[in-house]
């Protein structure tokens, strides 16, 4: 086990060397979390309060601490066995993904010494189970959206709504530090940060579809040519890894597994550019993801961590045989 510190915010790192020379798995998490406003929280946000019904409260308990806390308990069971694995397994904590990830796993990644033991990485960004007429289904990430930016002037006309494919509102006069339209979204978003002027956007349309709209629409003074702030990423469907999600989520009993394109980013991202085969997988509900992950009084069940913990030994215990 070891700090690592490649930029400003340490990470640890734990590895288990293999028997052979193959490249093996990494699980990676992180320990940052999303900002909170404690006037909005029944409990203490950093309390981690295990309520009378089973759910763990407090900042993290999704996004990303239960996770992080399932992969050290994985690794400290391989390393307890006291057999060395076929493959190598290692484990990464990181400490900025939330605020892009460009103080640590932008730094790791471009390290191919470090890399060099992995083929495979497993974190978060999918694992949301839906429930369906067949069964419960089990989505997979492999891939996240690219992310465009622009710049320009807001003009200040009108009452500061336009029209287009979606609405938004901007603050007139203010310079739009950027101008960001995700090309692969699930929907279509339009948002201004009040501070500075920032738009946000995603937009269901496309690139080219929204900046015509933007021009047409008058919102902003001038606009230049966009830049590629994050590329899109995509591993296969049916590498090594999501075969053995798949095999993992029949015996759970969640079918079919749905393969997708996370609507966010995080660092996977940063491995996926380096050729590694990365898949998000936290089996959690879809109401305890969508209605608390970095909203108040987030939560997640015991027995969700429980059965995560069942899930991801069965992945591991496959990929590093």
């Amino acid at each position: 086990m070891r700090i690592l510190r490649p930029g400003r915010v340490p990470m640890l790192h734990a590895g288990i060397h293999g028997t052979g020379d193959r490249p093996g798995l990494l699980l990676f998490s992180h320990g940052d979390t999303a900002g909170w406003n404690e006037a909005e929280w029944s409990v203490p946000p950093l309390g981690g309060i295990r309520r009378d019904d089973g759910l763990i409260v407090g900042r993290g308990a999704i996004d990303c601490k239960s996770l992080a806390s399932i992969h050290a308990g994985v690794m400290a069971a391989v390393a307890a066995s006291g057999r060395r694995p076929g493959r190598s397994v290692g484990l990464l904590l990181t400490g900025d993904e939330e605020t892009g990830g460009f103080e640590g796993m932008a730094n790791i990644a471009g390290n191919p010494e470090f890399l060099s033991d992995y083929s495979w990485a497993l974190g978060e960004g999918g694992g949301f189970l839906l429930p369906t007429r067949r069964g419960t289904a089990v989505t997979c990430q492999i891939g996240e959206r690219g992310l465009w930016e622009f710049a320009g002037i807001s003009n200040g006309d009108g009452d500061g709504r336009h029209h287009l494919p979606a609405s938004f509102m901007h603050r007139p006069g203010r310079r739009v530090t950027s101008v960001r339209i995700d090309p692969r979204s699930w929907g279509s978003t339009y948002q201004s940060d009040g501070s500075d002027g920032t738009l946000r956007i995603s937009p269901y349309h496309g690139i080219r579809a929204v900046r015509k709209a933007l021009d047409r629409s008058g919102v902003l003074d001038r606009s230049v040519p966009g830049r590629m702030v994050f590329p899109a990423t995509l591993s296969r469907r049916h590498s090594p890894l999501v075969r053995s999600i798949r095999r993992c989520s029949a015996r759970m009993g969640w079918r079919p597994v749905i393969p997708g394109i996370s609507p966010g980013y995080s660092d996977s991202r940063y491995l996926r550019a380096e050729g590694i085969e990365v898949a998000g997988f936290f089996p959690v509900g879809r109401r305890e993801a969508v209605t608390s992950m970095h909203g108040p009084d987030e939560a997640i069940h015991e027995i969700t961590v429980e059965r995560a913990i069942e899930a991801i030994s069965f992945i591991v215990d496959e990929m590093i045989s």
